[in-house]
């Protein structure tokens, strides 16, 4: 028995899109009973990741607002949704848990971008040393950069070929630098944008997270650089197991 698939919506091109990379079918307006099951069961394969996907992003969506909402240090002005926004975003960029971002921004300024220490600035408080690292050494902060500097042996080389060549991909992290140009550029920037000092400091514990080799506890006492490191190690440490708790209790929809 054979499908007539010359008078449904979906065409063989889409069946392509939702098909596995190793199936093989006709490429005729005919494809077999067989074959079509296969294509459907790949489909709702694909379908049940996506809802899962979507459905713990809710969780941790709905986790994050509480925890910025419940945090009774936070700016009584504070816009609740904009801020979780600022961290799922820094989070689908970065790779890194928005919960774990959410905690870091938390126990350092209580979700604050108008705060200046001695060394930190921002809701993340970066330090200028932490900004010149990443055009140091831009390969420990991205896998992107990592090949780029693999390939062209600097920074200032990948710079250079990015102006010869604008269409040069050099990833998230890379356009950043890029687009700002120096450390001056990029800190006085980091100081005035919240979302932009978000992603800064997750990438900065991504790149402490690697160098742990994926201890959290291990990245959070890289990431603070005072002499209370292990202290603040543990205080994050219990923020972010109160989030992950509070995100267990979630059905993923969010109000």
């Amino acid at each position: 028995m054979v499908a007539d698939f010359s008078k449904l919506k979906m065409s063989l091109p889409d069946l392509d899109k939702i098909a596995p990379r190793d199936a093989t079918y006709v490429k005729t307006n005919f494809i077999t009973e067989e074959q079509l099951q296969v294509l459907l069961r790949a489909a709702n394969q694909r379908m049940s990741e996506v809802n899962l996907a979507k459905s713990t992003e809710n969780k941790q969506y709905t986790a994050v607002a509480n925890m910025i909402k419940n945090d009774p240090a936070a700016p009584k002005n504070l816009n609740v949704d904009n801020m979780t926004e600022m961290i799922m975003n820094a989070s689908a960029e970065t790779g890194v848990d928005p919960i774990i971002i959410a905690s870091i921004a938390k126990q350092e300024t209580h979700y604050t971008q108008n705060v200046g220490t001695g060394n930190g600035s921002g809701i993340m408080q970066l330090t200028t040393i932490s900004i010149k690292d990443m055009y140091l050494r831009p390969n420990i902060y991205d896998a992107k950069m990592k090949q780029l500097i693999k390939k062209y042996g600097s920074w200032q080389k990948v710079a250079a070929a990015k102006k010869k060549d604008p269409s040069l991909d050099l990833g998230n992290f890379g356009n950043l630098l890029y687009k700002y140009g120096s450390v001056e550029n990029l800190r006085a920037a980091m100081r005035k944008d919240p979302q932009l000092n978000l992603k800064l400091g997750a990438y900065l514990f991504k790149a402490k997270l690697n160098a742990a080799g994926g201890d959290v506890h291990r990245a959070l006492v890289n990431y603070n650089g005072s002499s209370h490191k292990m202290a603040y190690a543990k205080s994050v440490m219990g923020i972010i197991q109160d989030g992950r708790s509070s995100s267990s209790k979630f059905e993923g929809i969010v109000a």
